[in-house]
């Protein structure tokens, strides 16, 4: 189990994608019915062309790790949203 402070206030990224106020840690939650897939710029690219992705499932939540200038976007039938946070174990 580990403890996470939020840092920024949530934005949905199934809306368009975000670097949620340069975060490095991001917890992003699924609220939704479905899994969705959540694509993350490399670092240093602006787009989409080499992106690495991941598949949240429904009503889950993860924490990611990422560079301040990636941006991270879901594509999914309704709201996923992601949160700026530091943990500690």
């Amino acid at each position: 189990m580990f403890i996470i402070k939020p840092l920024t206030t949530a934005v949905d990224i199934n809306s368009g994608a975000s670097n949620v106020s340069s975060s490095k840690l991001v917890s992003v939650l699924n609220p939704g019915a479905a899994a969705v897939k959540i694509t993350s710029t490399p670092h240093g690219d602006s787009n989409y062309s080499s992106a690495s992705e991941v598949y949240l499932g429904a009503g889950e939540r993860i924490v990611i790790k990422k560079e301040t200038d990636q941006t991270l976007q879901a594509d999914g039938s309704g709201s996923v949203w992601a949160s700026g946070v530091a943990f500690q174990a």
